[in-house]
């Protein structure tokens, strides 16, 4: 039923596309929607090959809505345009570092069907950033981005709020875990938070609430990662922002936010530090268990590693990887969990190499926003770079404590905030370039006019 399910999901793109050629609007909602079909990711995916009870990042060989939604975006754009930007910046040759790197790992992976299962995630999700960067490239419609994300934050709290009052401790609304949706919330509620804070209008009274409600969704895991570090993103945003721009507004909602900040530490700090108090010693413990049998593993295949996703093959008997734990003995059916960070899971699976390309793909769009604040700091679009510096520091904090960011939803949202900050560097480059032009036009009028 679902490989018939499937085939008519992509017969259908063709008339999707055939509609969207002709029609603005019709690309506007297809972008909106890949944002958007993260409230119903895995409902509206098909898993081929599936094993749903392994323990790794991929369970299957996964179509979903959102990728369907990138390539028919892809498609028209190659037909109106003519032409596609496949390779738009250096980040992502780093990317495609980073993957080059997965498939010769799959060299010593025990099981090539799931290692399949990531690869083609990572081949989906750049499709995702094509599609988005595109489109930008086409519209400079940054907004419908935002709207996207911002309406999933704001129909996924009604869920978190009715976890807490049914006594769900670590709410997740409609994300598969509590980390995921702390991480997806943290970068960007720190977004909105820029949006509000360096625009005025419409958009900015919008993103004004969306902050609130991610801020409020972020606080209502009680995840640890995301509570220490969702902070650090929001005082880094707001710090840029004063440093190259600030104003009495600017001031006086820095006053109101402390005041709010104040409220919410009276109304949720006893819990927090129950959380943090209370914390089962076996949690940090299993932490670094498994940072240890990640550390054996790179130890013992430092180049290729032990094969894309198939971490939770090698964790297990017979591999000695994990003998060190003394709380939980080898069984039949011992099953055991996924290192609690992404850059040590990285290493273990896809060796160091892979590492290092992992930390030049983060660092690139990191630095690149820290660039665009200078360059953009008299356009409208300053609030993405100042946004992106604490969002993604914040992320990439949370990501040495935890692996989320390879799951679907927040991987989708990397991508097209990646995609932004490529874009808006290639505008500024392409203004720049035009700015130049209009100059030696000058120049050259000038002395023409001197010549008569």
């Amino acid at each position: 039923m679902k490989y018939a399910v499937f085939l008519i999901a992509i017969a259908g793109i063709i008339p999707f596309v055939l509609l969207m050629l002709g029609n603005r609007p019709m690309m506007r909602a297809t972008v909106f929607l890949i944002s958007f079909f993260a409230l119903w990711f895995d409902p509206l995916s098909i898993n081929f090959f599936s094993n749903e009870e392994y323990r790794g990042t991929s369970r299957g060989l996964e179509m979903s809505t959102v990728y369907l939604c990138a390539i028919a975006v892809i498609i028209t754009l190659r037909i109106w345009r003519g032409k596609l930007k496949w390779f738009p910046d250096a980040g992502v040759w780093f990317y495609a570092g980073y993957f080059v790197c997965a498939l010769f790992s799959l060299m010593n992976a025990d099981n090539l069907l799931f290692s399949s299962f990531e690869i083609w995630k990572m081949i989906m999700m750049y499709f995702i950033f094509v599609a988005v960067w595109n489109y930008l490239d086409f519209s400079g419609d940054f907004n419908i981005l935002w709207y996207s994300i911002g309406t999933v934050i704001l129909l996924n709290f009604p869920v978190v709020v009715y976890d807490s009052f049914n006594w769900v401790f670590q709410a997740h609304g409609v994300f598969p875990h509590q980390n995921s949706m702390g991480m997806y919330m943290t970068l960007a509620g720190i977004m909105f938070l820029s949006i509000f804070f360096n625009s005025t209008g419409n958009l900015s009274w919008f993103a004004g609430g969306v902050f609130l409600t991610s801020a409020l969704s972020v606080i209502l895991t009680y995840s640890r990662g995301a509570i220490l570090c969702f902070p650090i993103g929001c005082v880094l945003t707001v710090g840029v922002s004063m440093l190259y721009s600030s104003d009495f507004r600017k001031t006086l909602i820095v006053g109101v936010a402390a005041l709010g900040v104040l409220f919410l530490l009276v109304l949720f700090l006893p819990k927090i530090f129950d959380r943090f108090e209370r914390a089962p010693e076996s949690s940090a413990d299993t932490r670094i268990d498994f940072a240890i049998a990640a550390l054996n593993m790179i130890e013992d295949e430092p180049w290729l590693g032990v094969g894309v996703n198939n971490w939770g093959i090698r964790i297990n008997p017979p591999y000695e990887y994990s003998e060190h734990r003394e709380r939980m003995r080898y069984h039949d059916d011992y099953k055991d969990g996924i290192v609690e960070t992404i850059y040590l899971l990285v290493a273990a699976e896809c060796g160091v190499i892979a590492f290092g390309f992992l930390l030049l793909w983060f660092g690139y769009y990191l630095v690149t926003s820290i660039f665009l604040l200078k360059k953009t700091v008299q356009r409208a679009e300053f609030y993405i770079p100042a946004g992106m510096v604490g969002g993604l520091t914040a992320i990439y904090l949370q990501s040495a404590l935890e692996w989320v960011l390879k799951q679907p939803v927040n991987f989708v949202q990397l991508m097209i905030m990646f995609a932004v900050i490529s874009f808006l560097r290639m505008d500024c480059i392409r203004r720049k370039r035009e700015e130049r032009k209009q100059k030696l036009s000058m120049a050259k009028a000038v002395a023409l006019s001197g010549e008569v």
